[in-house]
């Protein structure tokens, strides 16, 4: 039997993990406070649990962010209340479920098939009851918590990391991390403010 072709939503975020498997040791600027900050990613824990996710991420869970973060985790997110996400430890094959930036008691060992299936249950069950964020409310996140559009970003973030470690490659200076998260952010508010005017001008036309 041939293995079902992924869905737009899933084959996303395969691709977004096949960039993070590109990023080298030192994409992430500054010092951290753990020995994994900013290094690679291993491609061989990464293809795994892209494996997991072509097999068991089910098309009823809403469509999230992924990105990587300097500490050497897969960060999960939604822009729904409360912004829920997981972050996903490669090494430790931990998974810890967040909403409003608290940890909650959930924390999932990703050990085999069982564990993954479980924790994506989970998932489904709880963004089940979690409502999206308006698109006023996506501006304000983006608006109060620039250096947090990380986990919002994914395409424009995995673009951005490119871009630094080409940059860092050919000795070229990189522009601070702050700085280049908060031009990320910058984009996206005008690409919403955008998106909430043509709606706007959809719905009087259709008014006529």
């Amino acid at each position: 039997m041939r293995p079902r072709k992924p869905s737009k939503k899933v084959q996303k975020l395969l691709d977004i993990i096949g960039k993070i498997k590109e990023l080298k040791d030192g994409w992430a600027e500054g010092e951290g406070c753990c020995e994994d900050w900013g290094k690679a990613f291993p491609a061989k824990t990464l293809t795994s649990i892209q494996n997991k996710i072509r097999k068991y991420f089910p098309d009823t869970i809403p469509e999230p962010s992924l990105c990587p973060t300097p500490e050497g985790d897969l960060e999960i997110t939604w822009l729904h209340r409360g912004i829920p996400g997981v972050r996903i430890n490669p090494k430790s094959k931990k998974a810890y479920f967040s909403i409003g930036g608290i940890l909650q008691k959930r924390t999932f060992h990703l050990k085999n098939n069982n564990s993954w299936i479980e924790f994506f249950d989970f998932l489904c069950k709880t963004m089940k009851n979690i409502k999206p964020l308006t698109i006023t409310e996506k501006q304000d996140v983006m608006k109060n918590s620039p250096s947090g559009c990380l986990v919002h970003l994914t395409g424009e973030m995995i673009a951005e990391f490119e871009r630094r470690s080409q940059d860092a490659e050919n000795g070229m200076k990189t522009l601070p991390m702050d700085e280049a998260l908060a031009n990320v952010a910058r984009s996206l508010r005008i690409r919403l403010k955008k998106s909430k005017a043509a709606k706007v001008s959809t719905q009087k036309r259709d008014m006529r």
